[in-house]
């Protein structure tokens, strides 16, 4: 079943791995338009073992992306399939006041504690430090994808 029902006519915020260019264009097989936006009262955290993070509510912080705002119901669909069973998705109003949708952490997502608190995920870190590799093992992870369909 599409997380999508109750959110299938807004656009969505990525606000970490899929924000970058070559992932979701691996990911979706194209490049989907979007605008740079940001997220108050939301901070996005690590996973862990995990390159990607995750979002929880956080009233002091303000988490930046990207607002996707011509996905198709087959990107949709690629999307719930790649996001997995850490995240439910949410209705989200960014700073600018636009409502999205969004993949936020749920109870299964693995957090990455440090003396009981969550640790802040980085995109620029993420850039610098673990983007090469982590499109290397996306690239593994799409072939048996499509190896098994």
């Amino acid at each position: 079943m599409s997380r999508w029902r109750t959110a299938e006519d807004r656009p969505l915020f990525v606000y970490g791995s899929l924000q970058f260019p070559s992932v979701h264009g691996m990911v979706l097989g194209r490049a989907p338009s979007f605008e740079d936006h940001e997220l108050r009262g939301w901070a996005a955290v690590r996973l862990e073992g995990r390159a990607f993070p995750a979002l929880l509510p956080s009233p002091t912080h303000t988490t930046g992306g990207r607002l996707f705002v011509d996905l198709t119901p087959h990107d949709r669909a690629v999307l719930d399939s790649f996001e997995g069973p850490f995240y439910d998705l949410a209705i989200v109003r960014l700073s600018d006041g636009t409502e999205a949708a969004t993949y936020v952490a749920n109870e299964q997502a693995p957090l990455l504690l440090e003396d009981g608190a969550t640790t802040a995920w980085s995109a620029e870190v993420f850039r610098r430090d673990g983007l090469r590799d982590y499109e290397a093992r996306l690239r593994v992870w799409l072939s048996r994808a499509d190896d098994s369909a």
